[in-house]
């Protein structure tokens, strides 16, 4: 029998959640995918180029957090949700391969792949809801939450040109505004934050992300440079 989810409890004298193996191989997939939309915006830094740059970053930052959220607050570390978190790094590859592509113009890809995560999620939620009753109505949320985002993305890939990005701004507004309300904030009373792990977990990935762009710029500091051809 596959084991359920256990609610993670944070107390006052704890010294908070330790960051699991799992959780830091799945950030360097994301690492990844944020350098490659970093040599993009290294090639066009005008103010649009940072937009654009801005536009892919986000939905890769919120299905990150997305992921985190669900770590923070629910303790599981079987088959099934380890074979799950690495499907979740191949769709998040996804995107990180098809993010210049979708930046050049035509997004169907990214778009695809980031429906793809978002649903993964969504199941994360859904396995969670029918074995830990007492959550049902935080997994109900946030399921819902991340279910909105995947729709309004999956159209999007199928939409023409431009039309496409007003379907994101629905997706990323899906999971940007719920926290703000009052439901959302008596379920975060109700089931609190583990802080000492939320920040250490942000604080890993920022770490890791300036430590790849300093390699990033040491190799381009160090790389040869062919020498001006003389007549």
């Amino acid at each position: 029998m596959v084991p359920p989810p256990v609610l993670h409890a944070p107390t006052d004298h704890s010294h908070g959640k330790a960051v699991s193996w799992l959780e830091l191989f799945y950030d360097l997939i994301f690492v990844a995918a944020i350098i490659q939309l970093g040599d993009y915006l290294s090639e066009d830094v005008s103010l649009g180029g940072f937009g654009l740059f801005a536009l892919h970053f986000v939905p890769l930052w919120l299905v990150w957090s997305g992921f985190t959220f669900y770590e923070n607050r629910f303790n599981i570390d079987d088959v099934a949700h380890r074979m799950t978190i690495i499907a979740k790094m191949f769709a998040v590859g996804l995107m990180a391969i098809t993010s210049h592509q979708a930046m050049a113009g035509d997004p169907m890809l990214f778009a695809l792949a980031w429906t793809l995560v978002q649903l993964i999620i969504v199941g994360l939620y859904v396995r969670t809801w029918l074995q830990v009753p007492e959550c049902r109505a935080y997994c109900k949320c946030w399921g819902a939450v991340f279910g909105v985002g995947a729709i309004a993305t999956g159209i999007s890939a199928f939409m023409p040109g431009l039309w496409a990005y007003p379907f994101w701004g629905v997706a990323i507004l899906a999971v940007i505004v719920p926290p703000l309300s009052k439901p959302a904030r008596a379920l975060s009373e109700r089931f609190p934050l583990d802080q000492h792990h939320l920040a250490e977990r942000y604080g890993l990935l920022t770490i890791i992300v300036l430590g790849e762009s300093f390699v990033k710029v040491l190799s381009y500091l160090t790389a040869p440079r062919s020498s001006p051809s003389t007549c």
